[in-house]
């Protein structure tokens, strides 16, 4: 079977759920290619769509979070979106180019796509089964104007969001959000720590900004690091007074890819040994294993990692629009504690889940309700798709 996944560079969430559909196929004996349809177009458009989000997202959070409601406010009215209209140029050369490379079916972690296959539909365009998966725990503006033959939600517990948006019963499937099977492997703490050349006795907060870095982050991380050259200051004093050996806390910084963010952060915290700073990196998952609590903004995938990963954590520096709506769900389920306001509500939150009882609770949560296994899951849902269409 021949795989064809689509995908744009709209934040790291999308690509990385192409990368890991791409490997559970691959694993199965499939062949399977990610694509940024707009790359057909031009490189420079896709360059553009892609840089226009992250730049908009980065520098002014707060106006994303108007366009989405404007959005969220647009899906009432009677007729398509802008984005459905300016994806029609698409048209043409995504028909050109399924025509010379075959394929047996199309996966669409992106909304874009989707509305390209939509409109190719439309124009009666024969294609192979078509498969949207959802990489938010909310059903996105517009994904009721799309027509697939399926669609891929993160949990059957929003399977209302989508219904009463009109798309189908019978074509949702609650396969969950696929990552990358390393974070799903079973690997201690002590391991990931040894691995990643880090301490054993040291209490780890990792501060995960997304792959953007955006949503009041730099604030975030002056209000972390004074809060752990306090903690560090106060066992340094208990250590003098009781002769005792606890544990030093330290902040474990990944900046994605946003390099302004890390030459800020590193003008902040500048030599300090409390503080590793990196900016992009493949060993995420080895990151979250050996720490012992993450600070992560909601994206839909990187909450789904940390799940996965089975970290306690907490949900702050969200953007308005989807991750408001992620940071509910999974404060609502139990398997996170959601900051909304990081000055009155955050070091609280820090404090208060370094409770044993908590933790486990949250990681008894996020077992139960996040599956490990989604990428093997749209898998076996693609072949199933292929078969029925050759019979």
């Amino acid at each position: 079977m021949r795989v064809l996944i689509l995908s744009c560079g709209t934040g790291g969430g999308h690509n990385a759920a192409a990368s890991a559909m791409k490997e559970a196929l691959e694993a199965r004996g499939h062949s399977a290619d990610v694509l940024n349809p707009y790359t057909l177009k031009t490189n420079k458009l896709a360059k553009i769509i892609d840089v226009v989000y992250v730049r908009l997202v980065q520098i002014s959070p707060t106006l994303f979070g108007c366009v989405y409601k404007i959005g969220d406010a647009y899906r009432r009215l009677p007729w398509r979106s802008p984005v459905y209209f300016v994806n029609a140029q698409m048209v043409p050369v995504m028909d050109k180019y399924l025509k010379e490379n075959k394929y047996d079916a199309i996966l669409m972690p992106h909304l874009f796509p989707a509305e390209m296959v939509t409109q190719m539909k439309a124009k009666g365009i024969n294609l192979p089964p078509t498969i949207f998966v959802a990489t938010d725990y909310v059903c996105t503006p517009f994904t009721e104007e799309t027509n697939c033959d399926a669609y891929v939600i993160p949990s059957r517990h929003v399977r209302y969001d989508f219904l009463r948006r009109g798309i189908p019963e019978e074509k949702i499937k609650s396969l969950g959000i696929p990552v990358r099977k390393e974070f799903a492997k079973k690997v201690s703490k002590e391991e990931a720590r040894k691995e990643l050349g880090l301490e054993e006795d040291t209490f780890y907060l990792l501060v995960s900004a997304g792959s953007m870095g955006a949503g009041g982050i730099v604030k975030t991380i002056k209000l972390l690091y004074r809060w752990c050259k306090k903690q560090n200051k106060k066992l340094e004093k208990k250590r003098k007074k009781e002769n005792e050996n606890q544990r030093q806390t330290k902040l474990i910084i990944i900046c994605g890819n946003n390099k302004v963010l890390y030459e800020t952060l590193q003008k902040i915290v500048g030599d300090d040994d409390c503080v590793i700073l990196t900016g992009f990196t493949k060993q995420m998952a080895l990151y979250l294993k050996a720490s012992d609590v993450c600070i992560t903004k909601p994206g839909g995938l990187s909450s789904t990692e940390a799940a996965v990963a089975n970290i306690p954590f907490i949900h702050a520096m969200a953007i308005p629009g989807c991750e408001t709506r992620n940071l509910e769900f999974f404060e609502s389920c139990g398997m996170s504690i959601g900051v909304k306001k990081t000055k009155g509500q955050l070091i609280r939150a820090v404090n208060r889940i370094q409770g044993k009882e908590l933790c486990e609770t949250m990681k008894l949560a996020q077992r139960k309700f996040v599956r490990p296994d989604s990428g093997m899951a749209i898998c076996r849902l693609t072949e199933k798709m292929v078969r029925n269409v050759n019979l």
